[in-house]
């Protein structure tokens, strides 16, 4: 296979990148914020407005952090072709269950890395100077998903680096995998709780978080550090002690509050 230039490959990434960010993020706003929040307002876990500037700060902040994340992913590729990392082409060419190997393993190495960074970086100078800009959005849209300080940034996906180093995986898994943690990140910010009672008193449904449980983070911030397994947050004691009784707030609220007229 001929090998690309970084620059070829950063074009496509960026692209990619873009059109994942339009789908993902800006299309869930203008759907759940603009266009049909009316329909949407009483499963709305905040229920108070946004103001533009504080949406303008979250876009900014996305922007800079996709340019990022792109630099980062073409270097991961650029260097998978001089054979630095076990990134390869065509899904199943080292076999399918290397591709679900690869799967889960990159869902336990991210969730458990997630929840120790977060955690490091509420720690004083980390808190005050980086991660307070994602913590800026107290009622966050899905646009904070990707409301990062540069060096938050780069915190938050250098997971990837030992993940392509040692477990062969393809490109088009990668690609999948990446989507899919774009959602998990939509959904703990998209502001509206959708989760069925009825999963949530599931055993399964019993360790997720939902989207009010990372909700409830950004409103008191010393809790609720996970991000899909509620495990961490309950074995280390930083579970927010109203989280299941804010779960259950907003489906009593769906249940009773009509939407407010257009």
């Amino acid at each position: 296979m001929s090998q690309s230039s970084f620059e070829q490959i950063f074009i496509v990434v960026f692209s990619i990148s873009i059109l994942k960010f339009i789908i993902i993020l800006c299309l869930p706003y203008f759907i759940f914020w603009k266009w049909f929040s009316k329909y949407f307002w009483n499963q709305k876990i905040q229920q108070i407005p946004r103001t533009e500037p504080c949406v303008s700060m979250e876009i900014r902040y996305s922007i800079l952090t996709l340019f990022i994340q792109s630099l980062f992913l073409t270097a991961l590729v650029w260097g998978s072709q001089l054979n630095y990392f076990k990134l390869y082409p065509g899904f199943g060419t080292q076999g399918v269950a290397s591709e679900i190997v690869g799967f889960f393993t990159y869902f336990i190495l991210y969730d458990t890395y997630f929840y120790w960074s977060h955690r490091f970086l509420h720690q004083g100078w980390f808190y005050k100077n980086i991660h307070i800009i994602h913590h800026q959005s107290l009622n966050p849209t899905p646009f904070a998903s990707y409301s990062f300080h540069p060096i938050e940034t780069v915190i938050t996906i250098f997971y990837m680096l030992p993940f392509v180093f040692f477990v062969p995986i393809s490109y088009e898994m990668f690609f999948v995998l990446l989507v899919l943690t774009d959602v998990g990140n939509l959904v703990g910010h998209l502001g509206y709780e959708f989760l069925p009672r009825k999963v949530y008193h599931s055993k399964l449904g019993g360790w997720l978080t939902t989207p009010t449980h990372h909700n409830m983070h950004h409103q008191f911030s010393k809790s609720n550090f996970g991000l899909y397994w509620r495990g961490w947050d309950k074995y280390f004691k930083t579970l927010h002690v109203k989280t299941e009784s804010e779960f259950y707030r907003i489906k009593d609220q769906k249940d009773s509050v009509s939407s407010p007229a257009s």
